[in-house]
């Protein structure tokens, strides 16, 4: 975030602006790791169980099930 970036539309410099939610965001169980290897954590190792519907960047993080996102997608 507080790197510069490079808009890839015209290849300008830019500032991104600070993160106020993150809402959406996929909530993940990651199995505790055991033993020595060179990756100890790869995506396919990662299950998504929620997706995070609310933060207040130190206390709690609320989420919903993914279950009843797979529920409300069925009913479009």
């Amino acid at each position: 975030m507080e790197l510069e970036n490079i808009d890839t539309a015209n290849r300008s410099k830019i500032k991104l602006p600070p993160a106020l939610g993150l809402s959406g965001s996929f909530v993940l169980k990651v199995p505790k790791f055991a033993g020595k290897q060179k990756k100890i954590w790869t995506p396919d190792l990662a299950k998504v169980i929620a997706m995070q519907i609310e933060w207040d960047e130190a206390n709690f993080l609320r989420s919903s099930n993914i279950k009843l996102m797979f529920a409300l997608l069925d009913k479009l």
